[in-house]
């Protein structure tokens, strides 16, 4: 027999079962029960519609009749309970909770009891899978289903609790970690000025400081002096050769920043030439100004830069000596980075003042003075920042002490590097 059979067999014994009956309660179970027409009607409008009373549950290929009488034990459940006894309590008890069923609904949340025999359990649409059955009694039906939703709640707000616990260990952990973090790099770039504060006593003195990632950085002390500054006969912007006495002396790093310090302090390499001694680059002016600040240390004037790699006064030529000996330049380099410290140094102590990369300078780009000036900084606005020094791929000209480049301080190119210093206050 099919389904639809199956129901229509079911209601006509239902009819003839009920054509016996009278009024709204009595008969087939006593006073339990009540009688209802058109129930069908309102079977997918929730009805009855009390919050406290359940409502049953048919599928759509069994609503045939709208005016026959169907009797259903009205309970009191909760509002998260339904239940629907049919006729024989033996045959049938279908509980729904959480949610009404519809039909075509794919039920993948709720509780559901039922009893009886497959036949009714089939005619009722007790075929389609729901999440869970349990087999039960009538009696305390509901309040053992509301037991089990009480019970499934608190685990799972335990459940809930526990994992909002963790992740508030987590971020307190992690927090606590970022702010020793941030203090022992602090703490760093205190002993760096510490360190630095105290001046040297004759040039090409050295003293080492010991970055915040713990990487170790060298700098030479550079006294305080006068010198020449520009070249006459080279580069237009080199002009006027003018006087510049500078007052206070400073540390400088004996080499570009290597990358394995560039790492120690800012965390990342953006370095296209890789490797811990290479000079780091492709930094930006902006990126090189944020390591300063986190060390302690500063970005030298063009003219701190061009004093030093002139050894003061010491130097007057194109080079503080051979260029092949000094620096890392188009004819040798191979067309690559190399790391710092393998040239000579001049007398200073200081490594690479000629090639290998280009070293940023805290000034603005702009002409120079006609007359003799005392710690200058170069010009107070402008478009570009100021480069030193040449680099591997360039040829000698730019590698002069001299000679004067200039770049737009938001844009780190595979030739940019640079050195800090510290001054005296």
């Amino acid at each position: 027999m099919g389904l639809m059979g199956k129901a229509v067999g079911i209601a006509t014994a239902m009819v003839l079962a009920l054509s016996m009956l009278t009024g709204c309660s009595g008969g087939g179970g006593g006073g339990d029960w009540e009688y209802h027409g058109a129930y069908f009607d309102s079977v997918f409008n929730g009805y009855p519609k009390d919050e406290g009373v359940v409502y049953r549950h048919f599928p759509r290929d069994i609503l045939f009749f709208s005016d026959i009488l169907v009797p259903i034990k009205v309970m009191q459940g909760t509002k998260k309970g339904n239940l629907v006894t049919m006729e024989d309590s033996n045959r049938v008890v279908w509980v729904e909770t959480k949610r009404r069923y519809e039909d075509g609904e794919t039920l993948d949340s709720g509780y559901y009891v039922r009893r009886g025999s497959y036949e009714y359990e089939t005619a009722m649409g007790a075929e389609k899978m729901v999440a869970r059955y349990v087999e039960v009694t009538d009696k305390g039906i509901l309040a053992k289903i509301q037991k089990q939703i009480e019970e499934e709640k608190a685990a799972a707000e335990k459940t809930e609790r526990e994992a909002e616990a963790r992740r508030r260990a987590e971020e307190e952990a992690r927090e606590a970690a970022r702010k020793a973090e941030e203090e022992a790099r602090e703490a760093a770039r205190r002993a760096i000025v510490k360190i630095l504060a105290v001046a040297g006593t004759s040039a090409g003195e050295r003293k080492t400081i010991v970055l915040p990632g713990g990487v170790k950085m060298e700098m030479a002390w550079c006294p305080a002096g006068r010198f020449a500054m520009g070249s006459n006969d080279r580069g237009s912007d080199e002009r006027p050769v003018h006087e510049v006495t500078l007052t206070k002396g400073f540390w400088m790093a004996k080499t570009e920043v290597t990358q394995a310090q560039w790492k120690s302090v800012m965390g990342n390499n953006p370095s296209n030439h890789e490797g811990d001694n290479l000079p780091v680059e492709c930094v930006s002016w902006f990126d090189c100004q944020e390591f300063c600040e986190k060390t302690g240390l500063s970005l030298p004037t063009e003219a701190e830069w061009e004093y030093a790699c002139r050894e003061g006064a010491g130097i007057t030529t194109d080079y503080a000596g051979t260029l092949d000996d000094m620096g890392w330049y188009d004819r040798n380099s191979g067309g690559e980075t190399h790391p710092v410290g393998q040239k000579r140094p001049n007398y200073w102590g200081l490594h690479d003042m000629h090639g290998n990369v280009w070293e940023w300078c805290a000034d603005w780009y702009g002409g120079y003075p006609s007359g003799a000036v005392t710690d200058p900084t170069g010009a107070g606005s402008g478009d570009f920042r100021v480069l030193r020094g040449g680099c591997f791929s360039y040829y000698a000209w730019y590698c002069r002490s001299a000679h004067r480049s200039w770049y737009d301080p938001g844009i780190g190119i595979d030739f940019s590097g640079f050195r800090p210093v510290a001054r005296q206050d």
